[in-house]
């Protein structure tokens, strides 16, 4: 019987099936979602400390800038000496950057540009030289990351008259600090909320998939395996979409068997037409050779009704009686074994048995029209899995065609050998070879180049469906001036079909 195909991974949770697609999908949609709404806070809350630590260092600058401008003043109206000033100044700024950590370094220079005070707890701020000509308030962004830091700088003036210049510069590493911190956390809780909602989409997934996956089986076995021997599976009604799908299905599936069995028929049918139009060309031949010892036996008959025959006589005319009534058999038991109209069953089987018959139907046809049929096969060939009824059919339709290509006096070959996977057998004949231009087309149903009346065109086309059922093939291997070669190449282990 016909096996159905296991297609494999039709129906299987890969990265090409649905559910695989549907969970990537919509993981990505919450992670990307996840992802620019983490992104944007981060900025958001860098940029409000980036504004808050920028207002803190400006304040203290603008604060301490009054503090120096005073001083300087002081010293210009000679309330304070030069030692005195730089005193109160390198204190001021000493006392400034003890209470504020943050503070990296503090600067004050006169306005000719020269250091007056200056304390750094990083040489990397020792620098100050380029204050000199500052017009107005500055801030710059120097370094990056745990090194990044503020620079403050501004002239010290009241209207146009100037006494030089600060210099404050405020670390950000605290910025940067919460922000790596932040970014840890909600890469954390980033990370479990899609771990979360991996499992709850896949659980939601996998319950509407699973309809899908039952449809999915069932058109496999349906359209693919052309299996139709177990009845639609059952699935829960639904109200949504894939209950249409399942509904239009199930009206499908049932068209489709319907189409399958009249398909089946059908076939057979041809099968069977096929085989009594082979069987109507070789009516003449087995005619003449049924009528030779039907004669031979009705008058050994006659002669012993008259009962004039001695004992000797008498057993040689019963003998001649019995051959002749055997051989009449012989020939009735092989046309009938090929006209039983039958389904395909798989099992077990001899090809030179299958080889023999069918030389044997075809011996009387080839006879009459002085064509030699030679059978070469190797002793011992493996049984295969077939049906013996069907493959001699096989055969014997390529065998006919054989013997129309081949004129009076040519043979026609039948050889065979098995390889570790395949039993091939290869009909050969003596003929002009098939056309190059029709060669294409010989295969199909209802092609012939015989005349009228003399084939119906499906020989070929249905010797090649019926070894193609059983998991085999059938090839033109050779056509030219010397003759045509068909090979059947048949599986030695029952494969699925």
């Amino acid at each position: 019987m016909r096996r159905p195909v296991r297609v494999r991974g039709v129906g299987m949770a890969l990265p090409g099936g649905l559910r695989f697609r549907s969970i990537a999908i919509v993981l990505l949609c919450i992670s990307g979602a996840i992802f620019a709404t983490a992104y944007s806070m981060l900025e958001k809350e860098r940029e409000l400390l980036m504004k808050t630590a920028r207002q803190q260092a400006v304040s203290l600058t603008k604060a301490s800038a009054i503090v120096f401008t005073n001083t300087f003043i002081y010293e210009e109206l000679e309330m304070l000496d030069e030692t005195d000033m730089v005193d109160y100044l390198s204190y001021y700024v000493s006392d400034v950057m003890r209470t504020d950590p943050r503070i990296l370094a503090f600067a004050v220079l006169d306005k000719r540009g020269e250091v007056v005070a200056n304390n750094s707890r990083s040489e990397t701020w020792e620098d100050v030289g380029q204050l000199k000509g500052l017009s107005g308030l500055r801030t710059v962004v120097v370094g990056e990351g745990y090194d990044a830091a503020l620079a403050v700088s501004m002239p010290l003036a009241i209207e146009s008259k100037r006494w030089g210049y600060c210099r404050l510069v405020f670390s950000l590493e605290n910025i940067e600090r919460s922000r790596v911190s932040a970014r840890n956390e909600i890469l954390l809780i980033a990370g479990l909320c899609l771990l979360i909602s991996a499992l709850l989409v896949g659980i939601v997934i996998h319950f509407q998939v699973k309809a899908l996956k039952k449809l999915s089986g069932a058109m496999e076995r349906f359209t693919v395996n052309k299996d139709f021997s177990r009845p639609f599976p059952e699935l829960p009604a639904r109200k949504d979409e894939i209950g249409q799908l399942q509904q239009s299905f199930a009206w499908m599936v049932r068209r489709l068997r319907d189409e399958e069995e009249e398909r089946a028929r059908a076939e057979e049918q041809m099968f069977h037409t096929e085989k009594m139009a082979t069987i109507g060309k070789l009516t003449a031949s087995i005619a003449h050779e049924i009528n030779n010892p039907l004669g031979g036996v009705i008058l050994c008959f006659n002669n012993l009704t008259k009962g004039e025959l001695d004992e000797q006589a008498r057993e040689q005319h019963i003998e001649v009686i019995h051959s002749g009534i055997e051989r009449i058999r012989k020939i009735m038991r092989d046309l009938l074994d090929y006209s039983r109209q039958s389904s395909l069953v798989i099992q077990p089987a001899d090809v030179e048995d299958v080889v023999r018959k069918s030389v044997s139907l075809l011996e009387l046809f080839s006879r009459k029209r002085h064509v030699r049929i030679e059978v070469t096969l190797p002793d011992e060939l493996p049984q295969v899995p077939m049906d013996s009824a069907k493959m001699q059919q096989v055969v014997v339709n390529l065998l006919v065609n054989a013997v129309h290509a081949t004129p009076e006096g040519g043979s026609i070959i039948i050889e065979g050998y098995a390889e570790k996977d395949w039993l091939t057998l290869m009909i050969s004949d003596t003929g002009p070879g098939i056309p190059e231009e029709i060669r294409e087309r010989i295969f199909d149903p209802f092609y012939t180049t015989k005349d009228v009346g003399e084939g119906t065109g499906l020989g070929l086309a249905l010797a090649k469906s019926l070894t193609e059922q059983h998991g085999g093939r059938l090839v033109l291997a050779k056509s030219d001036k010397e003759g045509s070669v068909f090979a059947i190449h048949l599986p030695r282990r029952e494969k699925d079909r």
